[in-house]
């Protein structure tokens, strides 16, 4: 019985999607950071026009680097 719940088990991990990292950092797709920050991917690519995100272009996709954007969130963040 052991043994089939580890195989269940690795199956369900074989389709869960593995963080990018790349030299030490995580990445982010804009499909990833819209749905963590809770906004629309127009509203992100709203925000990378207004120069608010920072962002890398790799094979035409846009990527986030994890750190500069919880640092972004942490700097701008205001208590009301």
């Amino acid at each position: 019985m052991i043994e089939i719940k580890n195989i269940l088990d690795d199956l369900s991990n074989i389709n869960t999607p593995k963080p990018l990292r790349l030299c030490g950092e995580y990445y982010l797709t804009s499909a990833e950071l819209s749905e963590k920050l809770r906004i629309t991917k127009r509203t992100l690519f709203r925000y990378i026009e207004l120069g608010y995100l920072p962002y890398y272009m790799v094979s035409g996709k846009a990527l986030f680097k994890e750190s500069e954007i919880e640092e972004i969130l942490l700097n701008d963040y205001r208590k009301k």
